[in-house]
């Protein structure tokens, strides 16, 4: 189930960057109005709410509501018209990697052996595709494969 609710939101967010690529000269603060409204009654339903919620947890919803969605998706949603896919696709990559250094720095939470290798992946394939490389296949070296 884990597998199949990560390949929907893969697709769910794949649609709503070429959609974001496709307002061209929209506003982005509009886009970003719509998504949160959109989200809030897809998750209405879902929060328990037999259980009270202590102010604290209000200031920090606040913060990630207005910040997280407000600010960056609008910068997103202003950005992706004007960017490449192959630039759309990198940074998709860099998101999780900017978090995880961020939760190192901040929360002082260890980097394990399988995350360094993989954020080293992730830059290796960074720098890659802002550098242009190619995988030369067989066919390509030698003339046939």
């Amino acid at each position: 189930m884990g597998v199949a609710l990560s390949l929907l939101a893969a697709l769910l967010y794949a649609f709503g960057t070429i959609l974001g690529k496709r307002l061209g000269d929209q506003r982005p603060e509009v886009t970003t109005l719509i998504q949160a409204v959109v989200a809030g009654v897809l998750l209405l339903p879902m929060p328990e709410v037999t259980q009270p919620v202590p102010m604290a947890s209000w200031k920090w919803l606040f913060c990630l509501g207005v910040i997280h969605t407000g600010i960056a998706y609008t910068l997103m949603f202003r950005a992706l018209p004007e960017l490449s896919t192959a630039t759309i696709g990198v940074l998709a990559f860099i998101f999780p990697l900017v978090a995880i250094l961020v939760d190192w720095l901040f929360y002082h939470q260890p980097i394990g052996p399988i995350q360094a290798a993989g954020m080293s992946l992730i830059m290796l394939g960074t720098l890659g595709v802002q550098l242009g490389w190619r995988l030369r296949t067989r066919k390509e070296t030698t003339g046939t494969w």
